[in-house]
């Protein structure tokens, strides 16, 4: 009964009107047709209004004021341009959430996307699985600062960051990392890049503050040492039976290294983080001698500024992966008497004397 009081009263107006019209006008009769239907319409959508359409999820203002993406099965990108205090989530993963700090007069659209790793990437980086994130935007690095959160997976506690996915190799880390329980956020971000989630740091034994950590076996529970070298001479007397792996944490390490052991693998946390400088080497910067597989990966070497950086010599199954070698006095890699060698993404700059790379009777 409400409901057909409030029209009737509306619709005798309009028809009075449309007659007054059509009486001294003629030509207006469509146009008061028109106006006729569309108060009647008007009338009708007042009425709903008064219904309770928002259980119906039709008009909820929290769904209208999340921001919008234009996405894909591997990335998502948002609709407009960015704006201050906005949480962005991935609409890929939840746990990616992007919030800008500050930003330029004039800002571009956000883009993030789902990166998948190659083996040879995760074994690189330490990465707790294949997944990476590339997130882009069209604004100048510097030019903006931002809140990143990314998923947390297992123990990882630790992200590293590289302009491109093909310069994973060379990952940097990111000190500001806060963890939580379920995600790792790092604040004041100020430039965009493909970021990865890591392995943390393996803990020491008694001294948390050693540079690098002996693992016996692939399970065994690692031994910290404050020098590379010291960890060499562990594994050396722990004999053959079993591969001692030596991680090395980013830092620059001044040291001379001899081996003459078996199965011992050296692996660096970064091939830029660690830096083995061997400038005060007064004979080789490392020498190998009668050892049988050897791996050295991830390093960058400062050369020894008196003779060979690496001298290897009289040995077997030698891998050297992921290794820069930088102003060597003598030749950068020597291989004299070598039976079994694996050499992969070697750089070697700046040799004085010889050359970068020699192989000899091998």
């Amino acid at each position: 009964m409400r409901k057909f009081l409030k029209v009737l009263p509306f619709k005798k107006v309009f028809v009075f009107l449309f007659v007054f019209l059509y009486t001294l006008l003629p030509s207006l009769q469509a146009f008061g047709v028109v106006l006729e239907d569309y108060a009647l319409d008007d009338v009708s959508s007042e009425v709903d209004v008064s219904e309770d359409i928002l259980d119906e999820g039709i008009s909820d203002p929290e769904e209208i004021a999340k921001p919008t993406w234009v996405t894909s099965e591997e990335s998502a990108t948002t609709s407009s341009p960015v704006v201050l205090g906005e949480v962005y989530v991935y609409p890929n993963n939840s746990d990616v959430t992007v919030v800008f700090s500050s930003l330029p007069e004039v800002s571009s659209t956000l883009t993030i996307k789902t990166v998948y790793l190659t083996d040879e990437q995760v074994e690189a980086t330490n990465a707790v699985s294949n997944v990476a994130y590339d997130i882009t935007t069209d604004m100048v690095d510097g030019s903006f600062n931002y809140d990143l959160t990314l998923p947390k997976v297992g123990d990882s506690n630790k992200v590293v960051y590289a302009e491109d996915v093909s310069e994973l190799e060379n990952a940097k880390d990111i000190s500001n990392v806060i963890e939580d329980e379920s995600s790792l956020k790092i604040e004041g971000l100020d430039h965009f890049t493909v970021f990865v989630v890591v392995n943390p740091n393996l803990a020491g034994n008694g001294n948390p503050s050693s540079d690098t950590c002996q693992t016996v076996g692939i399970t065994g529970d690692p031994i910290c040492y404050n020098t590379i070298q010291e960890a060499i001479n562990a594994a050396q007397f722990n004999g053959s039976s079993e591969l001692d792996t030596i991680n090395i944490k980013n830092g620059t390490y001044n040291e001379c290294l001899n081996i003459a052991g078996e199965n011992i693998k050296l692996l660096g946390e970064s091939k830029s983080g660690v830096v083995i400088n061997n400038t005060s080497c007064t004979s080789y910067g490392i020498h190998v001698y009668g050892a049988d597989q050897i791996i050295f990966k991830n390093m960058t070497v400062i050369g020894a500024q008196s003779s060979y950086t690496f001298k290897i010599a009289n040995s077997t199954n030698i891998e050297l992966r992921q290794i820069i070698v930088k102003g060597s006095y003598n030749t950068g890699i020597d291989l004299n008497g070598v039976n079994g060698a694996y050499i992969n993404n070697i750089k070697v700059l700046n040799t004085v004397w010889g050359f970068g790379l020699m192989i000899k009777d091998s």
